[in-house]
Parts: structure tokens; sequence; C-alpha cells
């Protein structure tokens, strides 16, 4: 199987309730577009000072998390904010122009948009804990301990899906949503059919 992998970012232009239509919209387009082993989506951050944002980004979180459900794939891995800062840098404070850095520097792969780089950390994440991460660096091994073991995830022992089980464990295709203000799909994916 070829796999490709794009990253790509959704920008509404609408507010309120208009804005989680349109990417009720867009993401259902993704998921319905491509096949999908396994989708990560990056956790609220709780200790975030702007309320509202955190607000508007729930909101997004459970559109999102009803489409996953509606096109019956597993609930999606759900991975802090620090948690992908550390699997990506080795320090769960770092700044996002160090997130950039070090996926250039351990994949090879310049990434200009801090969404972007997020999302990349979010699929490397979600594939290492799709292959039971034996490789690696220690702090990324203990980053998939900290998203297996987290409360946030034990919905997806507990739920049954339809969705296409791994065939090859070194092939993953992932979904990442973050960021409020943009709110974008990112994946790694083979087209369906």
């Amino acid at each position: 199987d070829a796999v490709v992998f794009e990253i790509s970012c959704f920008k509404p232009d609408t507010t309120g309730a208009e804005r989680l239509h349109d990417i009720a919209q867009e993401v259902g387009r993704v998921l319905g577009r491509f096949t999908f082993d396994d989708i990560s989506v990056e956790s609220l951050s709780y200790g975030s000072p702007n309320v509202l944002v955190t607000s508007q980004l729930a909101e997004i979180h459970g559109v999102i998390k009803c489409l996953i459900h509606s096109k019956g794939f597993k609930p999606p891995w759900y991975v802090a904010p620090a948690t992908l800062k550390k699997f990506v840098t080795g320090d769960g404070r770092a700044e996002k122009s160090d997130i950039k850095l070090a996926i250039y520097k351990r994949w090879g792969l310049e990434i200009r948009d801090n969404n972007k780089a997020d999302a990349y950390g979010l699929a490397a994440l979600c594939a290492a804990i799709a292959v039971e991460i034996s490789a690696g660096l220690d702090y990324q091994k203990e980053c998939v301990k900290t998203v297996l073991k987290s409360p946030m995830n034990a919905c997806r022992a507990q739920s049954p899906t339809t969705a296409v089980p791994l065939d090859d464990k070194l092939i993953l295709d992932a979904i990442s949503v973050l960021d409020a203000a943009n709110v974008p799909p990112k994946k790694r994916f083979r087209k369906n059919g």
C-alpha cells in the first residue's frame, strides 16, 4: 500500500453555530473520503487563561467526537498539549518554534505553520501507539504510555467499531484536529476506493 502524507488547514470565515456547522461539514468530508486506521486529537488545554477559546474548542471537540462516532471509527486518542510537546521535543513546555525545529531535526520535514507542526507530531505519536513503540527515545516511549493510560482514552477499550483495522502496523492513518482559531484537519491517509 502506498501512503501519502498530507497536512492541510481548514479555516472557516464564519462564527458561532454556523462555524460549527462548517467545521462539521469539512471534517465529515475528510472522514468520508479517506480510510483511517486511527485518529488522534489534541485535548483541551485546561490551564489556559482564555476561557472563551477553551469553550469554543470544547464545542468543536464535541462536534468532531460525534462525527468520528457516526462514521463508525474508534474513538480518537486524546493527547494533552504537554504530552505532544514532550513526544516531539523531549520537553513538555517547549515553544512552538521548538516543535518545528525538532520535527525538522528528527524527521527532516520543514514545517512553517504551528498547527501543521502539531498535526505532524500528533500523527507521529499516533503511529507510535499503533506499533506499540519499542524503538525510539525514552521520552517518546513515556509519552505513549501516558496516552495509553490517560482517563481521556478509557473509552477506547469500551467502544465497538466498524472502522477498518490496521492491516499493516507500520502504516497508520490519522486525522488530527487542532487549534480553536483554525480547526485544521490534518491527516495521513490512503484514499478510499
